[in-house]
């Protein structure tokens, strides 16, 4: 606690935009330090502030502050690593845009990163959409077969399952970006609960040194994901099998 300063001057600003807003409407701090604009008010040089969020607003904002976050540019080579390792090998990127500049484009860059590392018969293109259009994607999938699916979207697996495709015999479906209490999904969870440690442990730092306001340079802490075993790709035994008789029909 800062000297002088009465207790509730700690705040999570950054959190989650959801988190923000139900504080804001319960302690009168809190209003004091951020609105729905995103912009700076009077008194934010009285706290210590940590952001446990995504890498960036969409629009630019004046409230640049140490963040702690999902590593998501390493979160999806680890993605990619695990569906190689099961004999996936055309992987295909969907993904709509406004999700991806979230992140500073992470999970495109490294979706291309990785496409260029494979053999040029099995590179394919992303596809990334202004917003979820359902013939799009089934063109771009008819177009290219992936073997599996790389996306955050859950509008893609209801897709598939509507046009009579089998998850994951016709094609895999991994997700990038799990929450913890997805179930039966295979994919990428954050470690929102590590995240949010560090983000204390580093605020408490910040208290100790008596750092205060938006700093003059933001420090950016990263935690890498876990893969989550779900129903909507194969193991590795079962997916090589699959697609050694897939290849001779």
């Amino acid at each position: 606690m800062l000297p002088g300063k009465p207790a509730d001057t700690i705040s999570v600003v950054g959190w989650a935009w959801k988190t923000c807003r139900a504080v804001e409407y319960r302690r009168s701090t809190a209003r004091r330090v951020y609105r729905p604009n995103n912009t700076v008010v009077t008194g934010i040089r009285q706290f210590a502030l940590v952001a446990p969020a995504v890498l960036r607003e969409p629009r630019p904002t004046k409230l640049e502050l140490h963040l702690v976050s999902n590593h998501e540019y390493r979160t999806m080579w680890k993605l990619f690593a695990e569906l190689q390792a099961r004999g996936y090998r055309r992987l295909g990127l969907v993904n709509r845009r406004d999700h991806d500049e979230r992140v500073d484009h992470n999970w495109l860059a490294a979706y291309l990163v990785e496409q260029n590392q494979l053999h040029r018969k099995n590179r394919l293109p992303p596809l990334i959409l202004d917003r979820w259009d359902a013939q799009a994607f089934l063109t771009w999938f008819m177009a290219h077969r992936p073997d599996a699916i790389v996306t955050r979207l859950p509008e893609v697996l209801a897709c598939l399952r509507a046009a009579g495709l089998r998850i994951p015999a016709d094609v895999g479906v991994a997700f990038h970006s799990l929450d913890e209490g997805r179930k039966g999904l295979s994919g990428m969870k954050k470690n929102s609960f590590q995240i949010g440690v560090m983000a204390v442990d580093f605020l408490v730092d910040m208290l100790h040194r008596n750092e205060r306001g938006v700093p003059a340079i933001p420090y950016r802490l990263m935690v890498e994901g876990n893969w989550c075993e779900g129903k909507t790709v194969f193991g590795d035994r079962r997916t090589r099998q699959k697609l050694v008789r897939r290849s001779t029909v």
